[in-house]
């Protein structure tokens, strides 16, 4: 899989590292390209998961970047990232019940 955003800014391809039906799915970054940082290939290594559970009548999406930590230098700027990408999506993808 690959994700390219920004006019170029951004790629990463991931492979499938883990998938458990109706629970978890979690990619590894094999390959990236962030043009905005010094070590490019920050993300390199990194995984990116998504967990799927229950709590009463609501699912819960639990969002992770394993290894997109503080001490990298788009940590800020990745999260901020993320979160507007994952609100997007939500935004478009839920209906309140």
């Amino acid at each position: 899989m690959q994700f390219k955003a920004g006019d170029g800014v951004h790629y990463s391809r991931q492979k499938l590292v883990e998938l458990v039906p109706v629970s978890r799915i979690t990619w590894e970054v094999t390959e990236s390209r962030l043009t905005f940082v010094e070590q490019e290939s920050e993300w390199t290594g990194t995984k990116i998961c998504f967990e799927i559970s229950e709590q009463g009548n609501k699912s819960v999406v639990k969002f992770t970047h394993l290894g997109l930590i503080p001490a990298v230098q788009c940590y800020n700027e990745c999260s901020r990232g993320w979160r507007q990408y994952l609100d997007n999506l939500l935004s478009r993808e839920i209906t309140p019940a």
